[in-house]
């Protein structure tokens, strides 16, 4: 095919030139093809077929800036290299202007996405550099012949961090995950290569739940990154709290004054701060929701925390008012001193002290009872209730948290099936609810202030339990969750504390396991 040989063709993006020209006055710009990666077995055979049968589709090329003979490569970079690689001399061409804005950009994208040889990485890309030219995405959609969206799907991808790109490319992370792990990258820029990981671990946060997959960070991320993980990279990163966990209080971001309140806190009390632990209050959540720094998931039982800063102030706001607590509690119920501290010298000599009269001050006549030793036997013992009530409060929160991140999707095994058989749990829904999933599952309690400005705690009655019950078995979704909520129930059943409330506000429900196992034989 002789070099002068020309026709002029009309082409969709308008006229062009047909050409053979020396392969020598065609180059390659640096950087500008959108493919970064090349499939080394099919370059391999397009390279065999062009030493066979040469180049059958033309490369389109642009002319070079300054030199009307020499050309640069604008799509069909492959069948030029092979050209190269199988010695040729002339290599047929298409030649046309291009957009300077992108220099034929565009041509190299639409004739790549029509043969399918572009990752989505890669596309994303291209997309990316036609919006930086000053393209909008309504025209590249056009100009493309793909969709609007389409094009806001492959941008997306740019906000993924870019370790994690490759694996987009390969397909290993699908597309359908793209959208969830650029919102959890809005939130935290580490955020997308937890959930990565935990994908990758491919083992389950417990001995219960199934193994996460990109199913799940579909439906629901901030759910993904509020389970419990252990293995290597799926914690959450050092500014990332979940506010449903209990944290050491000296791994907490606290100002020097908060920790002077912690450790008057810790005295009052009589606990060691060292081995305390703190998670964040339903006020703090609150208080961190109207500051937007708390993402909750999409059932909104668990929120991420994100900030040292926002979590120092309302942690120190939550120390504050709880040392306020403390220091009244201790006012109002002081506890005797068990040591030496204020004794009279008599006292510290071993001799017995008296109260003045000849009597032994510690002596009770048997016929005569002090009324001031009665009101603070009485005060200690109301002491004591409420400091149970805390901690049982306290626990069931722990656990209504725990049971939602790691038990309302269950995988069906022997361990499961051996506690649902051995319960009825629908044939009294509301007292199964009451003596659980009230104490502990977030909302199922309020809170009202009385006449004397006390905050109180109201835990829903049997029907109101089995009103939320029968809501929280509605939306489950699948079988699995399905299960998982019963499951929920029972468990929440068998460990809350009822401490929580006084004896007379008692569920009155008791879990029972039957005598007559059925699956002693059956399994």
């Amino acid at each position: 095919m002789a070099t002068a040989e020309k026709q002029t063709q009309k082409t969709a993006g308008g006229s062009a030139d047909l050409r053979v020209v020396p392969i020598a006055a065609v180059s390659l710009r640096e950087g500008f093809n959108p493919r970064t990666t090349r499939d080394n077995e099919a370059f391999a055979r397009t390279a065999w077929s062009v030493r066979e049968t040469g180049v059958l589709q033309p490369v389109l090329v642009t002319p070079a800036a300054g030199d009307g003979n020499a050309f640069e490569v604008v799509a069909g970079e492959g069948r030029y290299l092979a050209a190269l690689k199988a010695g040729l001399e002339e290599l047929p061409v298409i030649v046309r202007d291009v957009d300077e804005r992108t220099g034929g950009l565009e041509l190299a994208l639409a004739e790549n996405l029509a043969r399918e040889e572009l990752d989505p990485v890669a596309i994303a890309g291209g997309f990316a550099r036609l919006k930086a030219a000053g393209w909008s995405k309504r025209q590249i959609a056009e100009e493309l012949s793909v969709t609007q969206k389409l094009v806001t799907e492959r941008l997306l991808i740019l906000n993924i961090p870019e370790q994690l790109r490759p694996k987009i490319a390969s397909g290993e992370i699908p597309l359908s995950a793209v959208r969830a792990l650029a919102r959890v990258g809005e939130i935290h820029e580490d955020l997308p290569a937890v959930l990565d990981a935990r994908v990758s671990d491919g083992r389950p946060s417990n001995g219960w739940a199934e193994p996460l997959d990109w199913t799940d960070v579909v439906e629901d991320p901030i759910a993904a990154l509020t389970a419990t993980y252990t293995g290597e990279g799926t914690a959450l990163p050092a500014e990332v709290y979940d506010a449903g966990e209990a944290y050491p209080v000296p791994d907490l971001p606290l100002t020097d004054d908060t920790m002077v309140q912690a450790r008057e806190i810790a005295d009052l009390q009589g606990i060691d701060l060292g081995g305390a632990k703190m998670r964040f209050a339903r006020e703090a959540l609150e208080q961190a929701l109207s500051l937007k720094a708390a993402f909750p998931d999409e059932r909104n039982y668990s929120h991420l925390i994100v900030g040292d800063d926002v979590a120092a102030q309302i942690l120190g706001d939550q120390i504050t008012a709880q040392l306020t607590q403390a220091r009244k509690a201790a006012k109002d119920n002081p506890t005797p001193s068990t040591g030496n501290t204020g004794a009279s010298s008599a006292e510290a000599n071993g001799a017995t002290p008296t109260d003045g009269t000849g009597t032994p001050s510690g002596a009770r006549q048997d016929d005569e009872v002090s009324v001031v030793e009665v009101a603070e036997e009485k005060r200690r013992a109301r002491a004591e209730r409420q400091e149970l009530q805390r901690a049982a409060r306290a626990f069931n929160e722990d656990l209504g948290a725990a049971v939602l991140r790691s038990l309302v999707r269950l995988k069906i095994d022997e361990r499961v099936l051996r506690v649902l058989i051995a319960t009825d749990p629908l044939g009294d829904l509301g007292g199964l609810a009451m003596r659980g999933a009230r104490y502990g599952l977030p909302g199922w309690t309020t809170e009202e202030t009385t006449a004397t400005g006390k905050t109180k705690v109201v835990f829903p009655t049997r029907r109101g339990c089995a009103e939320k019950a029968r809501e929280f078995l509605q939306g489950a979704s699948s079988v699995g969750e399905i299960t998982g909520r019963v499951f929920a129930l029972i468990v929440m059943a068998r460990y809350a504390d009822e401490r929580a409330v006084a004896d007379s506000n008692g569920a009155g429900y008791e879990l029972r396991e039957p005598t007559d196992r059925p699956w002693d034989d059956a399994l």
